[in-house]
């Protein structure tokens, strides 16, 4: 099913934040277009399923619990995306290559192609404005049509019956919508009559398949093949992702910067329910027990990767020095700072022959309010903000295991599927492409001499001997005797700490937080003896199942690094190559009328200009009303020789005769300078870097024409005013 919202008014998809021009404004991409987004939508779609059951004086909510879910309880059957323009796809890949690569339009410029701006005041008892009331919003203009895929293919006749009845009750959207704001027709496709669904909601039986029926394949090749085995993966985000994450405002749910190995195993606990037809059976089939349950695989965390370039937690003892250029980094372990301040580096790094690449995913940040149906507006302390791993981020992670198992999950799950990931995944969150990559034999550890590096990917659980949290070195140093005993010692370590908590959907609540060693704590290890055999095979164990408690669900990883040196050099990933395709025809037509914009306000401008350029004798020799008389000539036009005749017939008169004498009337008959102008100083800006554009019709010729001389007049009419100077 497709949905679709037309807007019929200025409409107000707030997002929460302003600047020092705008008090309210909209939500839009990183490039500046609109959206609505699709976890305000389903909320305004559940208060409009809620209105039709009263209408129809239904008393259950059941069918709105079954489409919606209850909040922290039942997941609903509907997802609600994003809604975008229609082409939104090939649009924002064109308008990104020409805001971002080319520079040919501003981001500011694609936002004004969309939106307006509306200012509102307070009036007083006495009918004057209040002080300090101002405020100015920017608004999406109305003729946008705003669209989204759901799938209603697990719908029953009545959820489907109710769905396409509140698509079309819904008439506002939007801040300000109980004040003239957000008017938009909503549609579903396909459609369907009111009389029959109506019919249906009251009268029809409702089939609700209950029963799981689970699919008999037997997955058993696993048992020939113990060797084991990596299976690399890459998750690409295709919508913004929120993995929640402590932070320090009570009113922002952060996210995490990475997948954690949780989320990837409960991505395949649920794909597996889900290809197998397990439900509450689950533990009962074998691939889902050996793969979840049984410890056998063994799943890393997804860092992001940028240009091929796979990254990690950027290591404590990789700084950079305060004051100094950021191109040099130091290695502290090896080249002591010496009385200068150095900073550890944020996000994430890759190393490669003395080059450091940085880099965060980028994130957004989404505004979220809870409104009373009954009221029309936020109550309470409702209102709260989403961090999020922005679209199109792209993540690498690895699994290792026996082979014939992997081999057995990856023919199960598909090469390549969609999944949901994260908070509020049934409505604008979550969406990934999982895939899964060539599996590659387990990379062996070599180690010169007796010393290397411990750095911590993931948080690092450690207990004491009484079971509490005891993230120390001595700590550190206990869990590491189970492995190598006594022979060895920590030569340097830089450490920071991370609380640690999970949320336990059965209990509907977090669990207690606990202390960790944070990600990038490094610890420098040196034996006292040369690594044999037996200790790097150690060490190669430790890399791979991690060190501490509760590994298995992904804390305690580890990376191993034999080989720092002094000093890095900072890198730049390349910037995002420019597009030669040629555009949508779509994103052509947004062009033209930006161009256009732009030229109608360069021909003001010139009109302004000429106006205070103008001769002072011309104030006292022009009459306002000769002024207004012939800008309604050029208002009125419809075309040049409309324009023309007027001009012909004012010619033998006294006004044109006063026109002449200000050397205004050659002027007015001089139809294609301002748009000779404007070919020279605006259109040809574009010709480099987009296809050729017939921008300079007849009609856009007139528009230019009257734009300019219509600015002129006007200005000139203030001059007059303020100086006072006129013949009568």
């Amino acid at each position: 099913m497709i949905l679709k919202i037309e807007t019929l008014s200025y409409t107000l998809p707030g997002s929460g934040e302003g600047d020092t021009l705008i008090d309210n404004d909209i939500i839009f991409d990183r490039v500046g277009i609109p959206y609505i987004p699709g976890k305000r939508m389903k909320g305004l779609l559940r208060e409009s399923a809620i209105e039709i059951l009263e209408i129809l004086g239904l008393e259950s909510y059941s069918l709105v619990y079954s489409l919606f879910g209850v909040q922290g309880s039942t997941k609903g059957k509907l997802k609600i995306p994003n809604l975008y323009i229609r082409k939104y796809s090939e649009i924002s890949r064109d308008m990104e290559s020409l805001v971002f690569s080319k520079k040919a339009i501003s981001k500011s410029e694609l936002i004004e192609f969309f939106t307006d701006i509306r200012e509102e005041t307070a009036i007083d008892d006495n009918g004057i404005a209040k002080d300090n009331s101002l405020r100015t919003s920017r608004v999406l203009k109305p003729g946008f049509t705003f669209e989204c895929d759901i799938d209603g293919g697990s719908l029953t006749e009545k959820e489907k019956a109710l769905f396409c009845l509140l698509c079309m009750n819904l008439r506002r959207i939007g801040t300000r919508r109980n004040r003239g704001f957000g008017k938009v027709k909503c549609s579903i496709e396909p459609a369907c009559s009111i009389e029959d669904a109506m019919k249906v909601l009251r009268d029809g039986e409702d089939s609700i398949n209950t029963e799981t029926q689970e699919t008999k394949v037997a997955y058993d090749s696993f048992k020939e093949s113990n060797s084991v085995i990596c299976l690399p993966f890459k998750i690409k985000t295709k919508s913004p992702v929120l993995i929640s994450t402590q932070g320090g405002d009570q009113n922002v749910v952060n996210t995490c910067d990475y997948i954690p190995a949780t989320t990837i195993r409960g991505i395949f606990a649920s794909q597996l329910i889900k290809k197998l037809g397990i439900s509450q059976k689950a533990h009962e089939n074998n691939l889902f027990n050996e793969v979840i349950l049984s410890g056998k695989v063994l799943i890393k965390p997804a860092f992001p990767i940028k240009d091929d370039f796979s990254l990690h937690p950027a290591p404590l003892n990789i700084r950079k020095v305060k004051g100094e250029s950021d191109k040099t980094l130091l290695n502290v372990f090896r080249e002591p700072p010496e009385g200068r301040k150095t900073k550890a580096l944020n996000g994430f790094i890759a190393l490669d022959n003395g080059n450091a690449c940085l880099y965060r995913p980028e994130k957004v940040m989404f505004f979220h309010n809870a409104r009373s149906r009954l009221e029309g507006r936020s109550t309470g302390e409702s209102i709260f903000y989403y961090e999020a791993i922005s679209k199109d981020e792209e993540f690498y992670g690895e699994m290792y295991g026996p082979e014939g198992l992997l081999i057995d999950l990856r023919n199960c799950m598909g090469s390549c599927f969609n999944a949901e990931i994260g908070r509020s995944k049934t409505s604008q969150y979550g969406e990934i492409v999982f895939e899964f990559l060539k599996m590659k034999q387990v990379e062996k550890k070599n180690i010169n001499g007796k010393t290397f590096v411990i750095s911590a990917q993931t948080p690092i659980l450690l207990y004491n001997d009484y079971g509490f949290s005891d993230p120390t070195v001595e700590g550190l140093k206990n869990y590491l005797k189970q492995y190598f005993g006594n022979g060895f010692k920590i030569t340097n370590f830089l450490f920071k700490l991370a609380r640690v908590e999970n949320y336990i959907g059965v209990w509907g609540s977090k669990t207690s937080k606990e202390l960790a060693l944070g990600e990038g704590s490094v610890f420098e290890i040196e034996f006292q003896d040369d690594l044999n055999d037996t200790k790097l095979s150690l060490i190669k164990n430790m890399e791979l199942r991690g060190i501490g408690e509760r590994t298995k669900e992904g804390f305690g990883q580890v990376r191993i690094e034999t080989s720092f040196l002094n000093q890095y050099e900072r890198k730049s990933f390349d910037k995002e190559r420019s597009r030669d395709e040629a555009l949508d025809e779509e994103s052509i037509a947004i062009l033209k009328s930006i161009i256009c914009s732009k030229s109608v306000k360069y021909a003001k401008g010139k009109g302004i200009d000429a106006a205070l350029g103008s001769d002072l004798k011309i104030l006292g020799i022009m009459s306002p009303h000769l002024v207004s008389r012939v800008e309604k000539i050029i208002d009125d036009a419809n075309d040049f020789n409309e324009i023309k005749d007027k001009l012909d017939n004012l010619k033998s008169k006294q006004a044109g005769k006063t026109l002449d004498k200000c050397k205004l009337l050659g002027e007015l008959y001089d139809f294609d300078k301002i748009s000779s102008l404007a070919q020279q100083n605006v259109l040809s800006v574009y010709t480099p870097v987009c296809v050729p554009l017939s921008i300079l019709t007849p009609n856009s010729k007139l528009e230019l024409y009257k734009s300019y001389w219509k600015k002129y007049l006007r200005t000139l009419r203030m001059l007059m005013k303020q100086k006072g100077g006129s013949n009568g």
